[in-house]
């Protein structure tokens, strides 16, 4: 796991600052905090690069790695079946010499050109240049784990896995992207379309080659959600074929050459991993890491969302099946003292702000994990998106479906079941809050509604929400409500979940792994049909009959999927972290109106209503300003 930075000259007068360039490369130290390495390729190329060795320790590893005298490559990910396709290359004459994946990436490429990402199980960002043909071929993976950031302009094409490096290389590039900020403010996006805060600067998107020859830019996208539903396979063969690529998942993402471990909840997910580890490999004494809160604050399910009162303790369940399976639990514990310093640390890894509070309590789960010398952590993200573990948002999708398929028993089945656990007004919240996703119209009636809009002065409220996932990628015939919803997700939101945690984790120099974001996965998952996924309202039901007997029951059957809960709102009601929204800085900026802020900031601290994921949001937006705008060069933060 590494960082990336690289320049491809595109007008002939323009020349390469070599000093500035190492200087801006300095910035992804801690992506590669154990090697820095900068290559003039030519006149036209330099290319830098910070390195995490993971696999094949030696220094013949270092990039940019460079073959016949041709090919040049920085590369950021890990290709997972590179032992595979080392033997299937080596068949075809191709000799090596180093045992790690980059060689291998770089030889596929030589071998079958750009198709080569094809054959790649993992994750990536890359650029590889042709000095013959003055090409440069670039391509992030499939789902977008590993970012790729970037300018384009008659001058240059500059690049790198983090927008730090280009802020310092170019500083006319530090200029305020407002339609994405104002898409951030109102409507919590993230990274779900390929613009990010800086107007100039984007994201390559997932799934796709980026090829600069002769002063032309091709993107082009290589894979994309199946076409077709397998409506003639049984769920008995489905749930045979599920297990076997999913423990194949596990497995490969367990090469390594440094120490693994796996971040453990106590829901499905993650306890499935853990368990296919120890059932790939039964000797070793696995670390597991859980994030809990203070033992003597226990957190309560929320009473706006589920039917029953229990108390969220997720250590007690991590633990006690870590002892069933002979690994080592850590319980971390989340501190929120210096709460706006916390937030301010986050925003300088994410580059921009972030809805999820959940990133202060990863910040310091992934800071535990580096303290225990571990460099890969195993993750269950993704597997919600796959699978509909989302509840609240499959349930009206479900029904629809059911509806149109005249399923009246299965319907009444699946309100019982469903409003066993979530209350049925906050799955109707649910549901419009989706639906306000993808129109435009009942968007703004629903933030209108919820008395928000108030608070945004033109510079804010004068753009239109951006759509949060891309519609070309719904391909099949037939799709039912409930597709449309995965595809929506897996493609969208996730995109912005993966972020934050590459961006966490990588602030630690810490490498995730993602079983439930193998690429055979997700095809034969979504050819397989809605009611495989979701049945009688509850989520990932071919997942739960796969691992039976390999996964104990007490986790399998249960089914309230439960968001990871902070104490933000209760955080947010001390004057002290809200008063930097209403600072004389803050105001000038145009974006906030204050004596509407100032009306919601004191309904908070009332308790009259609960704004504090908006003003979570808002104090991310001004502290973004303050260390990405106002300062001349940012600062690194020590993770």
């Amino acid at each position: 796991m590494c960082g990336i930075f690289g320049i491809f000259k595109i007008n002939e007068n323009y020349k390469i600052n070599e000093k500035r360039f190492n200087d801006s490369l300095k910035f992804l130290n801690h992506r590669g905090p154990e090697m820095r390495k900068v290559r003039l390729i030519n006149k036209n190329v330099i290319l830098g690069h910070t390195r995490l060795s993971i696999i094949d320790l030696n220094r013949n590893n270092d990039q940019p790695q460079e073959i016949e005298s041709r090919y040049s490559i920085v590369f950021n990910g890990e290709i997972y079946n590179y032992l595979e396709l080392r033997s299937e290359l080596k068949k075809k004459g191709i000799t090596f010499k180093t045992e790690g994946d980059t060689e291998v990436l770089l030889k596929s490429y030589v071998y079958w050109g750009e198709k080569c990402v094809e054959y790649f199980n993992g994750m990536w960002a890359f650029a590889i240049y042709d000095k013959i043909k003055n090409l440069l071929f670039c391509s992030r993976d499939r789902f977008g784990v590993k970012p790729f950031c970037y300018n384009l302009s008659e001058q240059a094409f500059i690049f790198a896995s983090e927008i730090k490096p280009l802020l310092n290389y170019d500083l006319t590039l530090k200029k305020p992207n407002y339609r994405s900020i104002a898409n951030y403010c109102r409507f919590s996006s993230g990274v779900q379309n390929n613009e990010t805060w800086f107007k100039n600067i984007k994201r390559l998107p997932p799934a796709n080659n980026l090829i600069i020859s002769r002063g032309k830019v091709i993107l082009n996208r290589y894979w994309n959600y199946p076409k077709n539903t397998n409506h003639k396979i049984s769920f008995k063969k489905a749930k045979e074929d599920y297990r076997k690529i999913f423990i194949d998942s596990v497995k490969i993402r367990m090469r390594s050459d440094v120490k693994i471990g796996v971040a453990l909840s106590s829901g499905l997910d993650s306890s499935t991993i853990a368990s296919c580890m120890a059932l790939v490999d039964n000797k070793y004494k696995y670390n597991t890491f859980t994030s809990t809160n203070k033992k003597k604050n226990n957190f309560y399910s929320d009473e706006a969302i589920y039917t029953k009162k229990f108390i969220i303790d997720e250590f007690i369940f991590a633990k006690q099946l870590s002892n069933d399976l002979g690994f080592i639990p850590n319980r971390v514990i989340t501190n929120y003292g210096n709460l706006i310093k916390k937030i301010h640390k986050t925003i300088y890894f994410l580059e921009q702000g972030t809805g999820s509070p959940a990133v202060i309590p990863l910040m310091q789960l992934m800071k535990k994990v580096k303290n225990k010398r571990i460099k890969v952590i195993l993750d269950g993200q993704g597997a919600d998106e796959l699978l509909g573990g989302y509840s609240t948002s499959v349930f009206i999708p479900s029904i629809l479906d059911l509806l149109r398929s005249g399923k009246f028993n299965e319907i009444l089945k699946t309100l019982k079941m469903t409003l066993k656990n979530f209350k049925f007004s906050y799955l109707i919240k649910i549901y419009l809050r989706d639906l306000s996703n993808q129109i435009n119209f009942i968007s703004t009636v629903y933030h209108k509604f919820i008395g928000t809009e108030k608070i945004y002065l033109n510079q804010i409220k004068r753009f239109l929400r951006i759509r949060d996932y891309d519609v070309d990628l719904i391909l099949k015939k037939n799709v039912t409500n409930l597709e449309k919803n995965l595809i929506r997700s897996h493609s969208g939101t996730l995109r912005t979940l993966l972020h934050y945690g590459d961006a966490i984790s990588m602030a630690n120099s810490i490498e995730v792994r993602n079983p439930f974001l193998d690429y055979r996965l997700v095809e034969f998952v979504f050819s397989l049909p809605s009611t495989f996924k979701v049945k009688l309202g509850v989520g990932k039901f071919i997942h739960r009959e796969s691992f039976k007997n390999i996964v104990p029951d007490r986790i399998l059957n249960d089914n309230c999927k439960l968001g990871y809960n902070t104490s933000i709102s209760n955080e947010l009601r001390n004057f002290n972290f809200l008063k930097i929204l209403l600072e004389k800085k803050t105001i000038k900026r145009g974006l906030f109106h204050k004596k509407f802020l100032k009306k919601i900031i004191n309904s908070h601290i009332s308790k009259k209503k609960d704004f504090g994921s908006l003003l979570y949001r808002l104090i991310n937006t001004e502290l973004w300003f303050r260390e990405f705008i106002d300062k001349n060069s940012s600062v690194n933060f020590k993770a």
